[in-house]
């Protein structure tokens, strides 16, 4: 999912909800010392005109307490709730681990 802030303020991700897990966690993945260690965030700032790339790896939401399994081509209903632009309906389209997209095939958010 990439996130741009096509505004003249700066805007901050702080939460959102999906229809299939009881909770939605911001987080990201950083390397120190040679171990990838993973934090929760409770906001992610995006600057006027940034865009913020989340996937495996780097930044990334995570689905907390899944109601059922998810299954390849599945579509998730969701919102991210933004401090300024408020909140965002969004549809995340479930893939398999480790599938790489090409980027006209992904998710984009723009606000």
């Amino acid at each position: 999912m990439t996130i741009k802030n096509n505004g003249t303020t700066p805007d901050r991700l702080i939460g959102g909800a999906v229809d299939v897990a009881d909770h939605f966690e911001l987080h990201v993945t950083t390397v120190e010392n040679g171990i990838a260690r993973m934090r929760e965030l409770s906001e992610i700032e995006i600057k006027p005109g940034q865009a913020i790339e989340f996937k495996p790896g780097g930044s990334h939401v995570m689905f907390v307490n899944l109601k059922h399994p998810l299954s390849k081509g599945e579509h998730i209903n969701g919102t991210l709730v933004f401090e300024r632009a408020g909140k965002i309906e969004i549809e995340y389209s479930v893939v398999e681990i480790g599938s790489q997209r090409a980027p006209q095939d992904m998710e984009h958010m723009q606000h």
